[in-house]
């Protein structure tokens, strides 16, 4: 059954309020756009490269980095405390934090500032 949107937040102020009955805490799988290609062995050696010139510029930008905390700030809302990316480091992709060890980027930074704010 398709969720519409404008009863987003009373689903999660359900899920919430199970886990409190339960004494479970309310844990974020992911924040990023999900921009991830599935289709990408389907393109030309040409699409590929300039899909991946696109692709590079837009997981660890300002905006996504804005994209992320406003995820945060509505997580923290419902209810959660310590949001999350999907994984830490990976390649050239939303689900990574990283995409190398030593990178610097202002989704990652986004990251810890808000598991940082005290």
């Amino acid at each position: 059954m398709p969720l519409s949107v404008d009863k987003l937040v009373g689903y999660w102020q359900a899920q919430k309020a199970i886990a409190d009955v339960n004494d479970l805490g309310l844990i974020q799988y992911e924040a990023e756009n999900h921009n991830d290609p599935p289709f990408f062995s389907g393109l030309t050696v040409a699409e590929r490269a300039r899909f991946m010139e696109f692709y590079k510029q837009c997981n660890h930008t300002n905006q996504d980095a804005k994209n992320c905390s406003e995820m945060f700030n509505n997580f923290i809302a419902v209810g959660g405390k310590y949001p999350s990316k999907f994984v830490e480091i990976g390649a050239v992709s939303a689900w990574g934090g990283l995409r190398y060890l030593g990178d610097r980027n202002p989704v990652w930074d986004a990251v810890v500032a808000f598991n940082g704010r005290g």
